[in-house]
């Protein structure tokens, strides 16, 4: 009686953790969506180029590379809390700037705020819901709740790009301003809905000092932990990878549709819940096959030809329709590759580090996506986007054999 009352006990707990984390991610998301159906358009209405838009967006990549680590080292000393409350702390102050701005300059002053909030988040709201769930008993459920916060993610993009396309109709930078007042309200959903598990917070009461030389202790032990280790350090490489070559779709994508369009802004956010369904499909397909039988190694290799073939396929067509058909594929491939790596990844690290190797692997792609964005810039600028994607695409054939290498190791290793 007393086991099934405990049970009962813990199950309500997990319950209550997962939601919080599925409200977060969705929240954050949302916030994401609200600005990324126009965020490019909103650029090269104030005056930037191709090349330009790419470069304020290597200043957001770049500041990540800088800020990933040790925001993460903080949410493993300081704890996971409040690292995602400063991160909503900091986020309506970059999407301030960018409403009242009309620069490049001002521009990348945002990116760098924005870059610092994301980088608060990134690896601590995952590092929360897993050692909450590991605390409470329910450590096993990490691969259902990746997948299904992965739908929600699905939903707010969704949902998201599909308001801000049409606040943008109004007003370009609109998008912006209410993402700014929404930014504060998750903050105070933050504030009473996180608890923290007791692994997270024992050393809250270290001297400041004592605190600094922790927290440069755990950055030291985990990057160490993440270049050795024979499955993490090639699961980082595909990281990069996957981001650098990414880039030329998440910023041309709007672009693009718009000139075939003939600018046809609202119909950016149709399309975009046309990603975001494509994305939520993808993070169900993962929860559905890591039920199956087949190897990680099969999954990855299914996630790479659904994101990498129908690029190839479309990059020179100036079909509405057969474009939007094989970018659609191509984001269900990326919805299902996400949660997959997560999962997987997650399976490799240790607790007590685990904010810092997921920031590291968030500063791993932000390196990716810096590097795609001043290269695939400089190409679509000097000749053009579709030869962006092509390229993109023949990049993204490449984790294939780094995702089988990774799956391999682990088998020798274990």
């Amino acid at each position: 009686m007393f086991k099934r009352s405990l049970e009962f006990y813990r199950s309500i707990r997990a319950k209550d953790t997962r939601a919080m984390y599925y409200v977060l991610v969705f929240s954050s998301d949302f916030l994401i969506g609200l600005v990324a159906t126009v965020y490019s358009l909103y650029l090269l209405h104030h005056g930037l180029d191709l090349f330009q838009v790419n470069l304020v967006n290597t200043v957001f990549m770049l500041s990540s590379v800088i800020f990933e680590i040790p925001t993460g080292a903080y949410a493993d000393y300081a704890g996971r809390k409040k690292a995602v409350l400063l991160s909503f702390m900091c986020l309506p102050i970059g999407f301030g700037i960018y409403f009242f701005s009309s620069n490049i300059g001002w521009f990348m002053f945002a990116e760098l705020w924005t870059a610092f909030s994301m980088a608060c988040l990134s690896g601590a709201l995952d590092a929360w819901m897993v050692d909450k769930l590991h605390h409470q008993g329910y450590g096993n459920k990490t691969d259902l709740v990746f997948s299904h916060g992965g739908m929600a993610s699905g939903l707010a993009l969704l949902l998201g790009g599909f308001i801000g396309a049409q606040l943008a109709n109004i007003q370009l930078g609109l998008p912006f301003g209410i993402g700014a007042l929404l930014a504060l309200l998750t903050f105070a959903l933050a504030r009473w809905g996180m608890i923290e598990a007791k692994i997270q917070v024992q050393h809250s009461q270290f001297h400041l000092v004592n605190g600094i030389k922790r927290m440069r202790s755990v950055l030291q032990q985990s990057i160490k932990y993440g270049i050795k280790h024979p499955v993490v350090i090639w699961l980082l490489l595909a990281t990069v990878i996957a981001n650098l070559a990414f880039q030329p779709l998440n910023m041309y994508w709007a672009p693009r549709i718009a000139q075939l369009t003939n600018q046809q802004v609202w119909l950016l956010g149709y399309v975009w819940a046309g990603v975001s369904i494509s994305l939520m499909l993808g993070a169900y397909l993962a929860k559905r096959f890591t039920k199956l039988t087949i190897s990680y190694r099969w999954l990855f290799v299914i996630a790479t030809l659904l994101s990498a073939i129908p690029i190839i396929t479309i990059a020179s067509t100036s079909v509405v329709s057969t474009l939007v058909t094989g970018f659609l594929i191509y984001e269900i491939g990326r919805g299902l590759m996400a949660p997959l790596q997560k999962s997987y990844l997650n399976q490799y690290i240790p607790s007590s580090e685990r904010a810092t190797l997921l920031s590291f692997d968030s500063l791993m792609s932000k390196l990716g996506a810096g590097i795609g964005l001043l290269v695939f810039g400089w190409i679509a600028k000097q000749y053009s986007i579709s030869l962006t994607w092509l390229i993109a695409g023949m990049v993204l054939l490449l984790l294939i054999p780094l995702y089988s290498y990774a799956v391999s190791k682990a088998q020798k290793f274990y």
